[in-house]
């Protein structure tokens, strides 16, 4: 018959092999899940802005932004993150969006990019260019 030293051990192993079995599934890519979160509304918290509700854009909504067509990155910037704040929000325009003040424009740009800061790098990886930095003056 086991020792209780001995039982303890063996639950100890069975939970660090539980455990390491958990994280070796939530590593695992589930496509399914992922489509999941084009159909909710997200919500960000930004200390200087408040709650931020956006929908994640499905490719088929960022093809129809033709965002190929635009060749200013910051107003490539602003259609996407207006098609999102749009997707929370059906009711709130591109007029809206371009008639909010600079400064909040300013860190919606900033806390999204941040939430999407994985896909810039997959971008910039796959070959997509970013923008020249301007040249300091000597």
């Amino acid at each position: 018959m086991p020792t209780v030293d001995e039982m303890k051990e063996k639950l100890e192993k069975d939970d660090q092999e539980q455990a390491v079995a958990r994280a070796e599934a939530a590593k695992k890519f589930d496509p399914k899940a992922l489509s999941e979160l084009t159909r909710k509304i997200q919500v960000l918290t930004d200390p200087d802005l408040g709650e931020i509700r956006y929908g994640i854009l499905t490719d088929p909504e960022v093809k129809a932004l033709n965002l190929t067509e635009v060749k200013d990155d910051g107003e490539k910037a602003a259609l996407v993150i207006h098609a999102m704040l749009q997707k929370a929000d059906p009711t709130f325009t591109y007029q809206d969006y371009q008639a909010l003040p600079f400064d909040v424009k300013g860190v919606l740009t900033i806390v999204m990019a941040g939430t999407f800061s994985r896909f810039l790098r997959i971008q910039q990886r796959l070959g997509s260019q970013p923008a020249p930095k301007p040249k300091s003056p000597d």
